[in-house]
């Protein structure tokens, strides 16, 4: 015999649970995002996606609303709070800009990025901008070839063909003669440089070459999939360094299929006080990713100013899930 029906009332009472239940999971979501203390805009997006799609919504935000880096990314990024405060206690002691130097349209904004990070704005610096890819590429690999110690490139793609592979083999020129060459590329968009023949070359030739925000979609209930890493920096010996908007990709190959013409993009080369702080951001994503120890994040400290007519402030001011949430958006 088939099971009787369910009673109405047995019906309606199901119904009723679901929607408190539902209501209630939309409730706590709501405060959770705002005891988070998100920017406006993005609160406002959260609770409109949990508010507009029912079920959809609350789905949408168990799986990209929280950060979620796993166990171990997240406790590497705790053991690097007292060694980062203790190198930006010094580094502010060192390179305190005066207020008159600022300006009056760029003090309240250098200001607001010492109380979001505590990073102040470096004086002392020689900033040459290159607007051309082409010149971009040639004077990296003369860099690279010039490098005695260290070279550390921080990158979102790494795009093989072209000019790129100059760089590939200037890395493995300097590895060769006893520079420590590391390379921190995303672990998505630079997949097929990392399984690539000329990944594999490199490693051979003693090139450090680290992933990073690696995962995938077995992991997305515990681990942030969609958090990617857009950097784009470059140190050379704690003296010279690259940082914009240019990713290790000619744009003669980059997606050509896309239809849409070649890419512009520009890179300020940095000499001067600020090239520590873009090698300390790079040294803390390295450790965060890597075995390494935190000994490893010492840096060379510069005093030095350079004594230019281009003698120019520079305000560093590093995003991601280490640092203080929508310090670039406040800035902005």
């Amino acid at each position: 015999m088939p099971p009787e029906p369910l009673p109405s009332s047995d019906i309606h009472w199901i119904v009723t649970l679901a929607i408190a239940a539902h209501l209630l999971a939309q409730v706590g979501l709501a405060f959770r995002v705002i005891m988070r203390r998100l920017s406006l805009g993005e609160t406002l997006a959260w609770i409109l996606v949990v508010f507009v799609f029912p079920a959809a919504g609350l789905l949408v935000y168990l799986i990209l609303g929280e950060l979620r880096l796993g166990r171990r990314r997240a406790n590497r990024f705790l053991e690097l709070y007292p060694p980062f405060e203790q190198w930006l206690a010094g580094h502010n002691h060192r390179h305190q800009v005066p207020r008159d130097q600022l300006g009056v349209e760029c003090e309240p904004l250098a200001r607001l990025s010492q109380l979001s990070l505590g990073m102040p704005a470096i004086p002392g610096n020689q900033l040459e901008l290159i607007d051309n890819w082409q010149d971009v590429f040639k004077h990296l690999a003369q860099d690279i070839d010039a490098a005695q110690h260290t070279c550390h490139l921080e990158f979102y793609i790494w795009h093989l063909g072209g000019e790129v592979d100059r760089i590939a083999e200037a890395l493995k020129r300097a590895a060769q003669r006893g520079v420590v060459c590391r390379v921190l590329v995303d672990s998505l968009d630079s997949r097929s440089f990392l399984r690539s023949e000329v990944g594999t070359n490199m490693r051979q030739a003693g090139v450090q070459i680290q992933a990073t925000m690696t995962g995938s979609l077995l992991r997305m209930p515990f681990v942030r999939f969609d958090i990617r890493l857009h950097r784009k920096i470059v140190v050379i010996d704690d003296q010279l360094a690259y940082t914009g908007s240019l990713n290790l990709v000619g744009p003669r190959y980059f997606k050509k299929e896309a239809g849409v013409g070649q890419w512009v993009d520009a890179m300020v080369r940095v000499r001067g006080p600020a090239v520590e702080a873009l090698n300390i951001i790079f040294l803390a994503d390295w450790y965060v990713e890597t075995d390494s120890e935190l000994k490893d994040l010492e840096t060379k400290s510069s005093d030095s100013r350079l004594a230019s007519t281009n003698n120019s402030v520079v305000q560093v001011l590093p995003s991601g899930p280490a640092y203080h949430s929508g310090a670039i958006e406040q800035v902005l």
